[in-house]
């Protein structure tokens, strides 16, 4: 099996931000997250808080 990556381009600014939020989630839940596994809990958030609107 074979994990296919990618990248994706964010402004400095957003950077930050998510350094910001991945060190309160990892407090959060005890745990390392990478910023993979940081980004899907975000989305899942977002779709299950606006209804996939």
């Amino acid at each position: 099996m074979t994990t296919e990556y990618t990248t994706i381009r964010v402004k400095r600014e957003t950077k930050k931000l998510l350094e910001k939020t991945l060190v309160a989630m990892e407090s959060k839940l005890g745990r390392r997250l990478d910023y993979d596994t940081l980004l899907r809990l975000l989305a899942r958030k977002a779709l299950r808080g606006n209804h996939g609107c």
